[in-house]
């Protein structure tokens, strides 16, 4: 086999290659797009091929998103206060407790332990626990 053969094979190998990565990338844009389209919806794509800048519009859907939820608080708050009244009511009469309440608040009592856990484990950088250090 001369030099030109393994030239020409491996420039063979290379261009069909090439062409494989090629249909494989158009493949996955169709996928993406089919998958925006699905997952936004037509009106969407149409307003961000409309918009000038895709990064003004996405700066101004993080704003209403931030601003829906500031307008939300004073509802998440009315609705904690009166789940923490059906609370007290259900803990002053123990005989109307159901199963799966009695069964829930282990499960949310573990859930809060972990929560305090993870957060000291990522407040000092350490799993296990306090590091002393002798003076």
């Amino acid at each position: 086999m001369g030099k030109r053969s393994v030239a020409k094979r491996l420039l063979l190998a290379a261009s069909s290659i090439q062409k494989s990565s090629i249909r494989t990338g158009l493949k996955i844009e169709k996928a993406v797009k089919a998958t925006a389209e699905n997952l936004a919806g037509p009106e969407y794509i149409k307003r961000v091929a409309a918009a000038e800048n895709e990064e003004i519009l996405c700066q101004k859907a993080r704003e209403e998103f931030f601003k829906t939820h500031i307008a939300a608080l004073p509802r998440k708050i009315d609705r904690f206060k009166d789940e923490y009244a059906e609370f007290k009511e259900k803990i002053k009469r123990p005989g109307d407790l159901t199963v799966d309440d009695v069964k829930a608040w282990p499960v949310v009592l573990v859930m809060a332990a972990f929560m305090f856990w993870f957060g000291k484990s990522v407040g000092r950088w350490n799993l296990v626990g306090f590091k002393y250090e002798d003076f």
